[in-house]
């Protein structure tokens, strides 16, 4: 059950599963990652068009403050960044998640912004508007229903290749 997982349980399972596959495995799973990954960059590029960054930064991640990251983020969405991360940084986000950030706040976020890499943040932080912004929601929403779609596929593969992984429901 995957919103059973703390935080730090579901991002260590993601550095496991990363750190035990076969440099074939990593090939087979390349061409996936790098569509959701594209997939990421295209959405990322309609948010700085919109100037989100700015917005976000003069609100201080107010949402990320509301958002908690335990019930929001799933080990695919670690998994995925990871793949983005040396050693060294994945161990900084799994000790960050050590942390009681509170009742609502993303343990994720730092007084630099995101510990994640922004091609590789979750769907969720990437679909979450609010009424500063003038980003088109229905595009980003568009655009991030086929993610979760390759993020299932993602998982399928990862369990086939005897790694089981959290993702969004079925």
């Amino acid at each position: 059950m995957e919103n059973l997982k703390t935080s730090k349980a579901k991002a260590e399972n993601a550095n496991r599963i990363l750190n035990a596959l076969t440099e074939l495995e990593k090939e087979e799973i390349s061409t996936l990652l790098n569509e959701i990954k594209s997939m990421h960059g295209y959405a990322n590029e309609l948010l700085k068009q919109k100037e989100a960054g700015k917005i976000c930064r003069d609100c201080e991640g107010e949402c990320c403050k509301r958002t908690v990251e335990e019930e929001m983020v799933y080990e695919i969405d670690y998994f995925l960044a990871f793949t983005e991360m040396a050693e060294e940084e994945r161990a900084k986000v799994i000790e960050a998640l050590e942390i009681d950030g509170g009742i609502l706040k993303c343990r994720l976020s730092s007084n630099n912004g995101c510990l994640l890499p922004e091609n590789a943040r979750p769907v969720v932080c990437k679909a979450y508007f609010c009424e500063k912004s003038e980003i088109l929601e229905d595009e980003l929403i568009r655009l991030m229903i086929p993610v979760i779609s390759k993020y299932l596929q993602l998982q399928f593969m990862l369990k086939t290749m005897g790694h089981e992984i959290g993702g969004p429901p079925e």
